[in-house]
């Protein structure tokens, strides 16, 4: 009996390490990356980002779960201000100030199934400064990376979205209406700005 326990809680608790290592890890170089804002290519492989822009791909998990995003990045300050890398997907995003010299920004992020889209943003140089910030690569842990510009992947991750972060329940409160009264809902404007 406990012999049986003991290899069942092994097999669970292998086949779950199995499941959350089945995408290991991938890095694709920031010049690689399926999409980009502006920018020019960069030493090494890179991509400099010198205004507001983005670098990114598409991930893909079969299951809900952890995703580590890690860039590799170096920024050129102006007026003392570091460029600031925001990593986001979805609706979660985590920021930071990147300096000079490579180094290694990371964040986990807690995903649902699906397509989704994660870019390496540069969001603080409004003014057109000589800031800049070079994305030197991005590893992706715990997810598949599917970096084609593509409608496939751009309607898939639409849809991931739509699903689990557009959706939810809704109250109306209608003045005036008796309870049970039949009533007819139109939408009205459907674009999405």
């Amino acid at each position: 009996m406990i012999r049986t326990l003991l290899h069942a809680s092994l097999s669970l608790l292998l086949t779950a390490s199995v499941a959350g290592a089945a995408y290991g890890q991938s890095t694709r170089s920031g010049s690689s990356l399926a999409l980009k804002s502006s920018g020019d290519a960069a030493a090494g492989g890179g991509w400099t980002l010198e205004g507001n822009g983005f670098v990114g791909t598409y991930i893909t998990l079969a299951n809900p779960g952890e995703v580590t995003v890690e860039v590799e990045a170096s920024g050129v300050s102006h007026n003392g201000e570091e460029p600031r890398l925001n990593l986001v997907i979805a609706d979660s995003s985590a920021s930071f100030d990147v300096a000079a010299g490579n180094a290694a920004y990371a964040h986990t992020f807690s995903l649902p199934a699906g397509t989704h889209f994660v870019r390496a943003d540069l969001s603080n140089d409004s003014k057109k400064s000589p800031r800049e910030l070079t994305v030197g690569s991005v590893t992706v842990t715990g997810a598949g990376i599917a970096n084609s510009n593509s409608n496939a992947n751009a309607l898939a991750a639409a849809n991931s979205y739509i699903e689990n972060f557009r959706k939810g329940d809704a109250r109306l409160t209608l003045v005036g209406v008796q309870p049970g009264a039949e009533v007819q809902v139109k939408l009205k404007d459907h674009a999405f700005n």
